[in-house]
């Protein structure tokens, strides 16, 4: 099972790789906002896994494993986005921090059956959408329960 921040890695360099052909581990420090030698760390520990390809002091590359993990994530953090804006009615702003952290803490039954519901959501009636969009303006007028609760720490490269 790959850590939070293994994941915060394999998604920078499929991200980054999709942007730019070369993917190189001053690109990746610049993204995760991290230093050099944490870099070169993380990208033995993922070669070694699997994860990633990299030739000595060569460009990073996502191996098909990795990019099959990295794609999940990102299709949870999305789908995680939309739940929180769409169906909570979350700020956009928020629904993105908060995604970054749920996204790592989620198995994947839940991120299945998450996806699952987002996906039955979109095939419902007129009435339905309407009781959901009463339950969004319901929970605005009511905020304040849980003003006091503090962010973690724990936060993904996202946030």
């Amino acid at each position: 099972m790959l850590t939070p921040s293994q994941q915060d890695y394999l998604e920078a360099v499929l991200t980054l790789s999709e942007k730019n052909r070369v993917v190189r581990v001053t690109d990746i420090a610049r993204t995760l906002k991290v230093r050099l030698p944490t870099v070169t760390r993380a990208v033995q520990h993922l070669r070694r896994l699997g994860y990633l390809r990299q030739e000595e002091r060569g460009p990073v590359r996502i191996s098909h494993r990795g990019q099959a993990v990295a794609a999940a994530l990102r299709h949870l953090h999305r789908d995680l986005i939309h739940f929180l804006v769409e169906v909570l009615g979350v700020p956009r702003q928020v629904a993105r921090r908060d995604a970054g952290r749920m996204e790592h803490s989620l198995s994947s039954l839940s991120a299945q059956r998450l996806h699952e519901f987002l996906i039955y959501l979109t095939g419902q009636e007129e009435g339905f959408r309407q009781r959901l969009d009463g339950f969004k303006r319901a929970g605005a007028r009511r905020a304040g329960l849980f003003r006091r609760l503090t962010a973690s720490r724990a936060s993904g490269w996202r946030a």
